[in-house]
């Protein structure tokens, strides 16, 4: 699990689908968390023309080819759809945030051997870690989550939950 999560934030380039200015919603938190830490961000958003001050594309097509890795921040039937889409795309690693992963879209991401991340907060993992990240890493480390492989079934993993 380890080296799938530093495998996609190595790069530092992240396409997020989810994205949002709308304050309070945690498309809106990870997008400018990310950005604060440096990371470059491609938003993918079909209603907005930017997101704070970047511009947003349609569709993972539309992406520049140097965005490989995608974040997912959606409701599990978007994200089943929007997997679909990624499989016919250049797109090669996917992280879906908590409470965007549904057993569905894992399945199609496997299937199509597109690495997946689930189950997992990526403020936990991209580098620096802050505020209460921190303290939560330093939990979920302590009590072996990070050894939790990511292939088995989710739901019974003390962490996050799948919706079917």
């Amino acid at each position: 699990m380890k080296d799938l999560i530093n495998k996609f934030i190595a790069p530092r380039v992240i396409g997020v689908v989810g994205a949002t200015e709308s304050a309070g919603k945690f498309g809106c938190l990870a997008y400018r968390e990310l950005k604060r830490r440096g990371y470059k961000l491609y938003p993918v958003n079909t209603s907005r023309k930017t997101i704070d001050g970047d511009n947003c594309f349609r569709s993972v097509f539309d992406l520049p080819p140097e965005v490989k890795n995608i974040l997912i921040i959606l409701p599990p039937v978007s994200t089943e759809k929007l997997v679909r889409e990624i499989t016919k795309s250049a797109i090669g690693m996917v992280w879906m945030q908590n409470g965007a992963a549904s057993e569905e879209a894992v399945a199609i991401c496997m299937s199509k051997g597109i690495d997946v991340i689930y189950g997992r907060c990526i403020l936990m993992h991209a580098r620096p870690v802050r505020s209460y990240h921190l303290l939560h890493r330093w939990w979920w480390l302590a009590t072996g989550q990070d050894k939790i492989d990511n292939h088995i079934d989710y739901r019974k993993c003390a962490y996050g939950k799948v919706a079917k």
